[in-house]
């Protein structure tokens, strides 16, 4: 078993590298899906871009071992600007909290929604699937499921989350992480922003 927190593949560089969250924009954009995704003869060319963009990114991500490889390119999503503005909100709210875990995804990974996942995991054995749900608004919208699992050899901590794309600025990028009722990327970062400011007026 991995923890998690020594890990942190994507965030806690990307965090680090340009300090106000400008993630950049994944190369993976233009790549083909691999036979993990489910296509379909109906898609637009700009949905096909989208399940692309996610595929080549679960793809590279379940295979990166940074213990065995630590100076291998952690791959990245790019964010809408609606997202990336609480992204940056967040983490300078945060900047007053370092002796705290505070800031999103500072205690868990949001591509896997977990913690800590079987050693040798990849995207094979996750059995990783991607489906596109959406097809409304399809010239600027896309909704992904994400399937796969953390721990294969037992079947279980079974993992579907939702990507809602948009398509911005020419290329698609991620507005949202759905995780289950109620509980999102980007409700999770307005949570703890709301939490941070309240503490803040009681000082």
């Amino acid at each position: 078993m991995r923890l998690r927190s020594h890990v942190f593949r994507t965030w806690a560089l990307a965090f680090s590298a340009l300090g106000l969250m400008q993630i950049e924009t994944a190369n993976a954009q233009q790549a083909s899906p691999t036979s993990a995704a489910q296509t379909s003869t109906t898609q637009t060319p700009q949905q096909s871009e989208a399940l692309a963009l996610l595929t080549q990114f679960y793809t590279d991500y379940l295979n990166l071992n940074i213990h065995t490889n630590p100076n291998a390119k952690v791959p990245s999503l790019p964010f809408t600007r609606a997202f990336n503005n609480e992204l940056r909100k967040n983490k300078l709210l945060c900047r007053k909290h370092q002796d705290e875990i505070c800031g999103f995804a500072a205690d868990g990974d949001p591509y896997l929604d977990a913690q800590d996942f079987s050693d040798g995991l990849n995207a094979k054995n996750a059995r990783l699937k991607l489906d596109l749900l959406s097809k409304e608004n399809a010239k600027n919208k896309a909704l992904i499921r994400v399937h796969f699992f953390l721990f294969p050899d037992s079947n279980t901590d079974e993992r579907n989350l939702l990507y809602r794309l948009k398509y911005e600025e020419g290329t698609w990028r991620v507005d949202d992480i759905i995780y289950g009722p109620n509980s999102s990327a980007r409700q999770q970062i307005r949570d703890e922003i709301r939490s941070l400011l309240k503490d803040a007026k009681g000082q």
